[in-house]
């Protein structure tokens, strides 16, 4: 009887254990996935010899989306794996890639997985790669593609495809049929609520900093209640016994029911305008930051700094879905004819779409769309935004 007590006791301890491991890194997802305020989708076109029938074949769709740290230009290439299948991801710095002799340009096409996305970028740009495309592989979701972070890899154009499209080009390969691809910039989307949340990230900040001030209780013969002492800056009123007062790092005090919603809005002493969050070291941002795994980099960068042209403007709002009459395709394969990728005139070319779910796509730059989602901002971002507040204030 006592040990199968002692037995259940264990498992129940075991599984509140797991059930707050689960809950802990739910909470830190929240705050490291998905930071960016915007992101690109990019059109993946290739085009390549169809040994069947000896008929070029072109396929264009806006499958693709650019890295957070990645060029947003144009690329082309001859599309290029690792020699060695068991190097297809590219971990290895030393990976050898199967540059044809004759190719000016060329694209890395890389299977997801084992190492970082920077490592796998940063291997095939030091060998002149004009572009690196990573597909995903093993998700849920086989059309899934994210915003990979990757500073510190170079200045190069890296995007991610899908699963499907990345096997469809490797069977290409494999069957030694040369295919050329050209990268080109889709649709630009925006985080509208992105301001918003920061705001409350930076407000939770300032609960946890207002939580670890001093408070004290004025008690008769204290200096405060001498008649030469400063009167609370925020009500104007002199200190009496039995007052609740908040002393500040700087040590300041006031008034806890008059600085409390200053602090709280402001995150600086109304005196010395000392900033609480620095003063305690609290940082305006979650502090999960724990183990981040393969494939996966935290988010520091800003926006994007070099010049982006060609792409479709949509907003992103948290908590509504709206389309306007100019959207007129969403989720429905896509299919362009590209002449000018082989620049050969009086060719007959047959098109064909095969690409699972392309991503929507809109030919005005004043398409506004509206998807349920959730964005925040990084830590520099945020870490800008409360120094300005704290110039303002």
């Amino acid at each position: 009887m006592a040990m199968s007590l002692i037995q259940a006791c264990r498992s129940l301890a075991l599984s509140t254990w797991l059930l707050s491991f689960c809950f802990v890194h739910l909470l830190c997802l929240d705050f490291t996935v998905a930071e960016k305020e915007e992101w690109y989708t990019a059109f993946v076109n290739i085009t390549y010899l169809d040994p069947a029938t000896s008929e070029i074949k072109t396929e264009k769709t806006e499958c693709g989306r650019y890295g957070e740290h990645s060029l947003k230009q144009d690329a082309r290439g001859v599309v290029v794996m690792p020699y060695l299948l068991h190097e297809r991801q590219a971990c290895d710095p030393n990976t050898k890639f199967a540059i044809p002799a004759n190719a000016s340009s060329w694209v890395a096409l890389i299977t997801k997985g084992n190492c970082t996305y920077r490592d796998k970028i940063r291997h095939a740009a030091t060998q002149n790669a004009s572009a690196v495309v990573i597909f995903n592989v093993g998700s849920s979701n086989a059309n899934e593609t994210i915003t990979m972070p990757h500073q510190g890899a170079g200045d190069i154009v890296a995007i991610m495809i899908p699963e499907p499209k990345g096997r469809e080009i490797v069977a290409l390969l494999e069957r030694n049929i040369t295919v050329t691809m050209h990268i080109t910039i889709g649709t630009q989307f925006r985080y509208a609520n992105a301001r918003d949340r920061n705001q409350r990230r930076l407000g939770d900040a300032a609960k946890k900093a207002i939580s670890k001030l001093q408070v004290r209780t004025i008690r008769k013969g204290d200096k405060e209640t001498e008649s030469d002492f400063d009167n609370c800056a925020v009500c104007i009123e002199g200190y009496k016994p039995n007052d609740v007062v908040r002393v500040l790092p700087c040590r300041h005090l006031f008034h806890k029911i008059c600085v409390d919603p200053w602090l709280l809005d402001h995150r600086t002493c109304p005196m010395c305008k000392m900033n609480i969050l620095k003063a305690l070291g609290i940082p305006p941002n979650a502090d999960c930051m724990d183990d981040i795994p393969p494939d996966y980099e935290v988010s520091i960068g800003g926006p994007p700094t070099n010049a982006v042209t060609g792409a479709s403007d949509i907003t992103v709002n948290e908590s509504s879905l709206a389309l306007d009459s100019a959207l007129h395709m969403v989720a429905l394969p896509q299919v362009f004819p590209d002449t000018d990728s082989l620049g050969l005139a009086g060719e007959s070319l047959n098109l064909d779409s095969n690409d699972q779910q392309p991503m929507a796509s809109s030919d005005s730059s004043s398409t506004s769309l509206i998807l349920p989602g959730e964005a925040g901002l990084s830590d520099v971002e945020l870490s800008s935004d409360y120094a300005q507040e704290e110039v303002k204030s």
